[in-house]
C-alpha cells in the first residue's frame, strides 16, 4: 500500500535526522572552582609496528676503551639473529639465523641438557650482553657468576653506560634426533619446558651484534649482545590501550606521522607488508587523529585516504589544501571543548613530499592554527577551552610558529631523539593571576618531549572562573616503552608473521667480509679512519676495518655508473641504519637502501653541471664520476670542456629538491634497456624497456661483483672516480663551416723572391674568398697517455680581378700525437708530447709540385683555463716533393686563448716556427721563420653554430737573402662554424 505523502516525507526527515551529527548538549557555563581533567597521548616518528628501536647499542660504547682497557674490537655481525619466547631467549653463539632456527625447531623432539646452571650476564631494560670464550663455549661453571673481564667494563664505579647490572641465567641445550641443536638462556628458577613451542611465529625476533673484543694484556673473548625490543609497535600498543582504558571518556590519542612503514624488503617500491598491521593497530588503540607525515603519504593521497577510511583514521592536516585532509578537529572530553590542530611538517624531504602531496602547497602555519581557532568559534560560539597543534616540526618551524600565532594552548611537535630514559616535568598556574596573564598570553605551556623513542603522557587540569575553563596545570611525561611489557597479541603475530617471511630469505650472504680488503688499501682505511662515527668513537688502539656509510655510498653510487655507462652518478644521502661488519647479507644490503627511488639518466652540458655543483645541496650528495677542486669541476679526472655533453644518471627523488628540479626535471630517460648484464637509457618518452629501481639494480650488480672478483672487487667500487681518468674514445670537429673573406698579400711575397716556395699562402695573390674548412681530431684518452689523431681541410674558391688560374690558399694536414701526462716536468708542469704529420696541398702551384711536407716535433705542452695549450718543441721538417735530401731543424712555439664574454667568445690561435740556417742545403724554396696568427670573435646562434669574425695572418721570411725581406698574408671576413664534441659510446648516451 502506497504511502501517504506525509508520511514519506516525515521518513525522509528522520533518515536525514539519523544521519546528521547528533546535535552537541547546550554549553553550561563552569561553577567557579569547578575542575576537570584531559588526558593526551601523543607519538611521533616511530616507523609502525616493525620499528625497533633498542637495537644493541650497548657495544657501541666499548670503543671508548680503545687503547685503555681494550686493545681490539673484531664485529662478526649484527642482525636478527636471537629469537624470543616468553622469558627464554634462543641463540647460537655463532649466531642463528630464521631459516636455520625454523629447521632446528621443526625436527624435535629435542633432548634437553643444562649447559651451565647460573650463566653470568649483564643486562637492563633494554639489552642483554653475554660474554664467551672465542670457541663460543658457555665457559666452566666452577668460575662462578662473576662477569668476565669484557662485562666488567659496563659496572663498577668507572661504568660504560648506567643502569646496568649483573645476573645470570640458565644455559639450556635442546638436541634433535639429527644432532641438530638450539640453546636457551632462561631463569635459573624456571621450569624446564617439556618441549619447545614448535610454531615459528611464536617467537619473536630479536637483534644481536656479535664482535671478537680482546681486554688489554688478555686473551680474545667473544661478546654478544642481544636488543630488547624497545618502542616495539605491539608493546607500544598495549601500552596506550592500557593508559586509554583507564578513562576513555577524556584521553585523546595523537600521532604526528612518520608513524607508518614505507617501502618493502622485498618489493623496491612496493608497500611493505606491514603497513597493513599498523594500521589496524592505529584502530585498535583509538586514535582520536593522525598527521600524515612522508611515509604515511608515500604512495600517495588517494591511497591514504583508503587507508585512513578503511580504519576510521581522522586525518588532520590545517596547512595542506584540499581533501583529504580535515584541518582541524573538534573533540569533547568530559566537558572540555579540545580544538586539535595538525600542522603537515613543511620541511620534510622535498622527494617525500613530491612523492606523496603532489603540487599540494603549504601554508603558512600560524595562520593555519588562527584559522582553525576562528572556524571553532563559529561552531561553538566561543574559543575551545584548550586548543592543541601537533605535528613533527624543526625548531626553526616551531618558534616561527609561536612567534606568529597566539592562539596555542599546548605544541606536541618535538619528535627528535631524546633517548630512552623517562621524564617528567609539570608546569602549573597556581593563582588567578596567572591563569588571567596565561589567558591574555596564549604561549604554550611547556611538555616532556615525546621524541622519536617515547611516548608522551600529559594530564591537563583545568579550573572553572564561572565563566569559562582556564589550564591550571599540565603534569607531562616522556615514556620509554619498556621490552618487558607483554605485546598486544593479535599485532604481534603480525608483526612475527612478516619478519619471519622476510628476514629468513634474505639472511643469505650477498657479500663476503670487506674489513681485510679496506684495511689492506691505504686509501680506503683513510677514508674509512675519516669517518665521523670512527673519528668519535675510536681513541687510540686498533679499529677494525669495515663498511662506513662513506664507503658503502661510493660503491653503489660506482656500481650505478658501471651498469648505465654513465660519467656522472647523482644520488640522495642513501640511509645506513644497519652497520655492515663482516660478511654482509642480502637483508643488510637491502636495509641500508631501503629506498623507493627509481634511476633516470639524460645529457647535461657543462654550463649545467656547473650550475648544479655549485648548488648547496650537490655536497650532500653521493656521487661517481665527479670531484670538485680549486679549479672547478671535474669528471673523471678532467676539466669540463664546454663543447661536451656528460652522461649523467641520477635517482628520480633528487627531481624534487627545487636547486635541482629545472636541471634534472625534464628531458630525461626513465626506461633501460637490458645488454649483457648492464643497462642502456632509451630515448626520453620511451614506453618500452623497464624501470630500474636503484635499490634492486645496486644489490644485484653489488651480488654479482662478489661472486666474480670477491672482496676486492667490491671494495674497489669503494675508491671515488672524479679525480681518476677514464679511458675513451672522442671525436671533436673543430670550426666546421664556411668563410667569406678578404685575403690581402703584404711585403716581399708580392714580387718574385719567393716564387720557388711551394707553401700556397706565400704564392697566391690577393682576391676574394670563399672557403670551407675545418678540423676532426679523432683522440684516444687514456689514463696515462692521450694519443690525438687530427684531419685538417681547407679549400678557397678565389675570385681574382687581375690574373686567371691563380691558386686559391688550400691546406691538408694530417697529424698523430702522444701525450704523456705521468712524465710531466716538475716544477714546470709541461706534459712531453711527440707529433708526427704530414702536410699538402688541395691543388699544385703551376709549374711546381704539390708539397709533400713531413714533419716531426717533440718538446712539452701545457693546458690550462684561458690558455687552452701553450706548446714549445724541437722540429725537423723535410718536403718530399723535392729530390734534395735537405731535412730542416729548428724550433716552435705555439700558443692558444679562449675567453668566454657575456654574449660572445674571444679565440686566439699562434704558432712560431724557426728554421736554423745553414743546415743542409739552403734554397729559395725554404722557409726560415713563418708566424701564424688567427683571432676570432664569435656569437653563439643556436645549438652548436655560431657566427664569427675572424683576422688570420700569415708572415713568413726566407732561408737564403734572396728571400730575406718578409712577407705577410692577411684573412679578413666572416664564418659561420659548427663545434661538437662527441663521445663515441651507447646509441643514446
Amino acid at each position: 500500500m502506497p504511502l501517504h505523502p506525509l508520511a514519506s516525507l516525515l521518513l525522509a526527515a528522520a533518515a536525514l535526522a539519523a544521519l546528521a551529527p547528533p546535535a552537541r548538549a547546550v554549553d553550561v557555563p563552569p561553577a567557579a572552582g569547578d575542575t576537570a581533567a584531559v588526558r593526551l597521548i601523543w607519538f611521533g616518528r616511530t616507523g609502525g609496528v616493525s620499528g625497533q628501536v633498542g637495537r644493541n647499542r650497548a657495544h657501541l660504547a666499548l670503543y671508548d676503551r680503545l687503547g685503555d682497557g681494550l686493545e681490539r674490537i673484531t664485529p662478526l655481525f649484527e642482525g636478527p639473529r636471537v629469537f624470543v619466547w616468553r622469558d627464554r631467549i634462543a641463540f647460537a653463539p655463532g649466531g642463528l639465523d630464521v631459516a636455520t632456527f625454523h629447521q632446528v625447531l621443526g625436527a624435535g623432539p629435542h633432548t634437553r641438557r643444562v649447559v651451565r646452571a647460573r650463566m653470568p650476564v649483564v643486562e637492563s631494560p633494554f639489552e642483554l650482553l653475554l660474554e664467551l670464550p672465542t670457541d663460543g663455549a658457555p665457559g666452566d661453571a666452577a668460575e662462578g657468576d662473576e662477569p668476565g673481564p669484557v662485562l666488567d667494563l659496563y659496572l663498577g664505579p668507572d661504568a660504560l653506560l648506567p643502569g646496568l647490572h649483573a645476573s645470570a641465567l640458565r644455559w639450556v641445550r635442546y638436541t634433535a634426533a639429527d644432532g641438530a641443536t638450539i640453546d636457551l638462556l632462561e631463569p635459573p628458577d624456571a621450569a624446564p619446558l617439556d618441549a619447545l613451542p614448535s610454531d615459528p611465529a611464536v617467537w619473536e625476533i630479536r637483534w644481536a651484534f656479535q664482535a671478537a673484543v680482546t681486554p688489554t694484556g688478555g686473551a680474545p673473548r667473544i661478546l654478544f649482545n642481544v636488543g630488547r625490543p624497545l618502542h616495539d609497535g605491539a608493546r607500544r600498543l598495549a601500552l596506550i590501550q592500557q593508559l586509554r582504558s583507564e578513562d576513555p571518556t577524556r584521553t585523546l590519542v595523537l600521532a604526528a606521522g612518520d608513524d607508518i612503514e614505507t617501502f618493502s624488503f622485498t618489493a623496491a617500491g612496493q608497500p611493505d607488508h606491514q603497513r597493513p598491521n599498523t594500521w589496524e593497530s592505529f584502530r585498535r588503540m583509538g586514535l582520536t587523529a593522525l598527521v600524515p607525515g612522508g611515509a604515511e603519504a608515500a604512495f600517495g593521497l588517494d591511497r591514504l585516504q583508503r587507508e585512513a577510511q578503511e580504519h576510521e583514521v581522522t586525518l588532520l592536516g590545517a596547512n595542506v589544501d584540499r581533501l583529504p585532509f580535515a584541518g582541524w578537529r573538534l573533540v569533547a572530553a568530559g566537558p572540555i571543548q579540545v580544538l586539535l590542530v595538525g600542522i603537515i611538517d613543511p620541511r620534510m624531504r622535498p622527494a617525500d613530499r613530491r612523492r606523496g602531496f603532489g603540487d599540494r602547497i603549504f601554508g603558512d602555519e600560524a595562520a593555519a592554527v588562527d584559522e582553525a581557532v576562528r572556524a571553532a568559534r563559529r561552531r561553538i560560539g566561543r574559543r575551545p577551552d584548550l586548543v592543541v597543534a601537533i605535528g613533527h616540526l624543526d625548531p626553526s618551524t616551531r618558534g616561527r610558529l609561536l612567534r606568529n600565532s597566539g592562539e596555542i594552548d599546548l605544541l606536541l611537535a618535538d619528535f627528535a631523539d631524546h633517548g630512552l630514559h623517562r621524564e617528567a616535568l609539570t608546569a602549573a598556574l597556581a593563582t588567578p593571576e596567572q591563569q588571567a596573564a596565561r589567558a591574555r598570553e596564549r604561549h604554550p605551556l611547556p611538555l616532556a618531549p615525546a621524541g622519536s623513542t617515547r611516548l608522551g603522557l600529559a594530564e591537563v587540569q583545568l579550573v572553572g572562573d564561572g565563566r569559562r575553563w582556564h589550564v591550571a596545570a599540565v603534569e607531562s611525561q616522556a615514556v620509554p616503552v619498556s621490552g618487558d611489557m607483554p605485546a598486544e597479541p593479535f599485532i604481534a603475530a603480525a608483526v612475527q608473521d612478516v619478519r619471519q617471511s622476510v628476514y629468513g630469505p634474505a639472511q643469505v650472504q650477498l657479500l663476503p667480509d670487506l674489513g681485510p680488503a679496506i684495511g689492506g688499501d691505504p686509501v680506503l682505511y683513510a677514508r674509512f679512519l675519516a669517518s665521523d662515527r670512527v673519528r668519535r668513537i675510536g681513541r687510540g688502539g686498533r679499529i677494525p676495518a669495515r663498511v662506513t656509510a662513506d664507503l658503502w655510498r661510493t660503491a653503489v653510487a660506482n656500481v650505478v655508473a658501471d651498469q648505465l655507462d654513465a660519467e656522472v652518478v647523482l644520488l640522495p644521502p642513501i640511509p645506513f641504519p644497519w652497520s655492515l661488519d663482516g660478511p654482509v647479507t642480502t637483508l643488510q644490503a637491502v636495509a641500508n637502501l631501503n629506498t623507493p627511488d627509481r634511476l633516470r639518466a639524460r645529457k647535461l652540458s657543462a654550463a649545467e653541471l656547473k650550475a648544479l655543483t655549485a648548488t648547496a645541496a650537490f655536497g650532500r650528495l653521493a656521487t661517481a664520476g665527479i670531484t670538485l677542486t680549486a679549479d672547478g669541476p671535474m669528471v673523471h679526472g678532467r676539466p669540463l670542456d664546454d663543447r661536451e655533453v656528460y652522461r649523467v644518471a641520477f635517482a628520480d627523488g633528487l627531481v624534487a629538491e627545487p636547486e635541482f628540479a629545472a636541471l634534472l626535471g625534464a628531458g630525461a630517460s626513465e626506461r633501460f634497456e637490458a645488454d649483457d648484464g648492464a643497462y642502456t637509457p632509451l630515448p626520453p618518452n620511451a614506453t618500452q624497456g623497464r624501470v630500474l629501481p636503484l635499490r634492486d639494480l645496486a644489490v644485484d650488480a653489488l651480488g654479482a661483483r662478489a661472486r666474480a672478483g670477491g672482496a676486492d672487487a667490491v671494495a674497489g667500487l669503494m675508491h671515488p672516480t672524479g679525480a681518476a681518468k677514464r679511458a675513451r674514445w672522442v671525436l671533436d670537429l673543430q670550426q666546421l663551416g664556411f668563410e667569406g673573406s678578404l685575403y690581402s698579400v703584404a711585403g716581399a711575397g708580392t714580387g718574385d723572391d719567393y716564387a720557388e716556395v711551394r707553401e700556397t699562402r706565400v704564392r697566391t695573390l690577393s682576391h676574394r674568398l670563399v672557403t670551407a674548412r675545418g678540423d676532426a681530431y679523432l683522440t684516444r684518452e687514456g689514463i696515462d697517455v692521450d694519443w690525438v689523431n687530427r684531419l685538417h681541410l681547407e679549400f678557397g674558391k678565389g675570385d681574382y680581378d687581375d690574373a686567371e688560374d691563380q691558386e686559391t690558399a688550400d691546406d691538408v694536414r694530417l697529424s698523430t700525437e702522444l701525450q704523456v701526462p705521468p712524465l710531466t716536468v716538475p716544477g714546470i708542469n709541461g706534459v712531453p708530447f711527440v707529433n708526427l704529420a704530414f702536410a699538402t696541398e688541395v691543388s699544385p702551384t703551376e709549374g711546381n709540385p704539390r708539397k709533400k711536407q713531413v714533419e716531426g716535433t717533440i718538446g712539452l705542452l701545457w693546458k690550462g683555463g684561458i690558455i687552452t695549450q701553450a706548446r714549445g718543441a724541437a722540429l725537423v721538417v723535410h718536403d718530399f716533393s723535392t729530390d734534395v735530401p735537405d731535412p730542416q731543424l729548428g724550433a716552435l712555439a705555439a700558443l692558444g686563448l679562449r675567453v668566454d664574454l657575456p654574449s660572445s667568445v674571444w679565440t686566439a690561435e699562434g704558432e712560431l716556427r724557426y728554421f736554423i740556417p745553414g743546415i743542409g742545403v739552403d734554397d729559395p724554396s725554404e722557409l726560415g721563420i713563418v708566424a701564424k696568427a688567427r683571432t676570432t670573435l664569435a656569437v653563439p646562434l643556436f645549438a652548436r653554430l655560431s657566427l664569427g669574425l675572424y683576422v688570420d695572418l700569415f708572415a713568413y721570411r726566407g732561408q737564403v737573402p734572396a728571400t730575406h725581406d718578409p712577407g705577410a698574408s692577411i684573412i679578413s671576413g666572416l664564418s659561420l662554424k659548427y663545434d661538437h664534441r662527441l663521445k663515441l659510446a651507447g646509441a643514446w648516451w
